[in-house]
């Protein structure tokens, strides 16, 4: 008498069973499409790394070339230059801070206006040096084969020998 009834109950339990089954299989397929997107967002998160650290090189550097260029500005003024520099750009007013910069900027044109006739007149007197080295070259080749066409001639005349 209770078969029918246990075969509903074992129905149930199939159905139940099956279910389970199809509910296991979304959460291994979701499982699978979640590690994929981990995989993704690691590489992402080595190649931001990557650039991170890139762009903290090149922050570095540029803070170093910031303090070199600091540090070649600090000599490249005069103390009378530096003080106007600061006076006219501590109120914060653009006028004044214009006019500092024009200052600033008509005295390193200047100063490599001076630097650069240097530079002219030491390459103008190297050039001059060059041609005379090569000058002086040509003649000690000149006097060698001189010298060597001198050697090799033989003595006819010799006129220190005494006469029978």
């Amino acid at each position: 008498n209770n078969i029918p009834g246990y075969k509903n109950v074992l129905d149930g339990i199939q159905k139940e069973i099956q279910k389970a089954r199809i509910e296991r299989e979304n959460l291994m397929k979701q499982t699978e499409k979640e590690q994929n997107n981990l995989t993704i967002i690691r590489k992402n998160l080595m190649i931001a790394k990557e650039n991170l650290e890139e762009t903290n090189t090149i922050l570095y550097n540029a803070k170093e070339q910031s303090k070199k260029i600091t540090k070649a500005q600090d000599g490249a003024f005069t103390p009378k230059e530096m003080a106007f520099i600061q006076k006219n750009t501590g109120h914060g007013e653009s006028k004044k801070i214009i006019e500092a910069a024009s200052a600033v900027v008509s005295s390193l044109k200047s100063k490599l206006k001076v630097a650069e006739d240097r530079i002219d007149s030491i390459q103008s007197l190297l050039d001059e040096e060059k041609q005379k080295h090569k000058d002086t070259i040509l003649e000690l080749k000149l006097l060698k084969k001189n010298l060597s066409k001198s050697k090799s001639k033989p003595k006819s005349n010799n006129t220190n020998s005494p006469t029978p």
